[in-house]
């Protein structure tokens, strides 16, 4: 009896100890601890990156948290368990990264991060709702959002209540002297920069009889790029095919074929790639959310046969993050889609380093739209320089009124 009772008890040790290494069903579990820690290239900490911990659900992108480095270098999520995803790291001073990653939850485990220094030019495009729906908390909190990517080009959609004057006012509070938007009333589009702006063109609605355009467009030239920031129509499909074409053929195909282009904006158009995350119902289910749109991916497809890419996915892996609609929580497969973009011709895609879809508790709720940013490796025209040469090339601003 005594031995069948020695045997029970070690029985009864095994199977608890089994349990006790395991977190399979039980939820009071120890989890481990994932640090990621920053460095220069020098090894030396760096202090404040903004760092975003991102999962993968199926092929969508879900963040899971986001904070600062501190004096070390040294960031913990606050998210305890297994994560297959992606670390993402932005700093003023270095070039952004993303690194994917897969952690189990069950160990300690370090994350060491290296990031260099930066060279390349910024790039952030973004809808602002109804010009920050003119709310001053809104602006102001943009403004402290906005040193993290510091851009050296912005580009705006839905400034409304903004001027030409109180958007350069406004510009220089984050760092750019140059400043230029489409129109003063409706839905202007406009764009910034810590950079001259020049062959400034802004073409509206009635201006030319032979481009059609819903809100009207700007044409400029920043840094050697010819950029085109666009708002198409929320409502007619064949006005907005009509809209790209008219950018396409009459604008962008009449520039040397060397061009540097690049185009971006609200297209209010769907896109082939993003279709395999979709949900089985996903165009019953959006058109209910936004009935003026219909689904097609003619616009976007347009483009792309032109031998414009997409900036998003070059660095997506294959995953998928909406721009549209914004949420503090996760939404349902059938509602996020994207309808904001920057294209980049061939001559300019090669030089993208970095894209991303920026979903982070700021820009939950600055905006209905999620803004999107890119790192271009092209070589800076200094101030010095664009002087020097405006000497021989004077400033050219066409402005085509309604």
């Amino acid at each position: 009896m005594k031995n069948i009772n020695k045997l029970f008890v070690i029985l009864l040790c095994i199977i608890c100890y089994s349990c006790s290494d395991s977190d399979d069903g039980n939820d009071n579990a120890t989890l481990g601890k994932l640090s990621v820690y920053l460095k220069d290239t020098e090894g030396k900490p760096v202090k404040d990156a903004f760092v975003v911990m991102s999962g993968l659900e199926k092929n969508r992108v879900i963040t899971m948290g986001e904070g600062l480095s501190d004096v070390n270098g040294k960031w913990l999520p606050y998210y305890k368990g297994s994560v297959d995803g992606y670390i993402s790291v932005v700093s003023p001073k270095y070039e952004p990264c993303k690194e994917r990653f897969s952690y189990d939850g069950k160990y300690e485990t370090k994350l060491e991060i290296t990031l260099k220094s930066t060279e390349s030019i910024s790039v952030l495009s973004y809808n602002v709702l109804n010009g920050f729906d003119n709310k001053v908390n809104k602006k102001q909190r943009f403004l402290e959002w906005i040193q993290t990517y510091d851009p050296d080009i912005m580009l705006f959609q839905e400034l409304n209540n903004f001027t030409e004057a109180s958007l350069l006012e406004f510009a220089k509070q984050y760092g750019h002297e140059y400043a230029y938007i489409t129109k003063e009333t409706g839905y202007p589009t406009g764009l910034t920069s810590r950079y001259p702006i020049t062959d400034v063109e802004k073409v509206l609605r009635g201006s030319d009889p032979n481009i059609y355009t819903y809100h009207g467009f700007i044409h400029a030239k920043c840094q050697g790029i010819d950029i085109f920031v666009i708002h198409l129509s929320p409502f007619e499909l064949k006005d907005r095919i009509t809209e790209i074409t008219n950018i396409v053929d009459k604008k962008i195909k009449q520039l040397p074929a060397d061009a540097k282009v690049l185009v971006a904006g609200d297209f209010n158009s769907y896109n082939a790639y993003d279709a395999k995350a979709y949900g089985p119902k996903f165009e019953t289910e959006r058109l209910k959310f936004s009935p003026t749109v219909t689904f097609s991916y003619e616009v976007t497809d347009f483009l792309l046969d032109n031998g414009f890419k997409d900036a998003f996915t070059l660095y997506s892996n294959g995953h998928f993050k909406q721009s549209i609609p914004v949420s503090t929580t996760e939404f349902p497969e059938n509602k996020g889609c994207r309808y904001d973009y920057i294209m980049l011709n061939k001559n300019l895609a090669n030089d993208c380093t970095y894209s991303d879809v920026l979903r982070e508790k700021t820009t939950n709720v600055l905006s209905d739209h999620y803004p999107n940013y890119i790192r271009l490796n092209i070589k800076k025209i200094s101030l010095s320089f664009f002087y020097l040469n405006l000497i021989h090339a004077p400033f050219i601003e066409k402005t085509f009124y309604d």
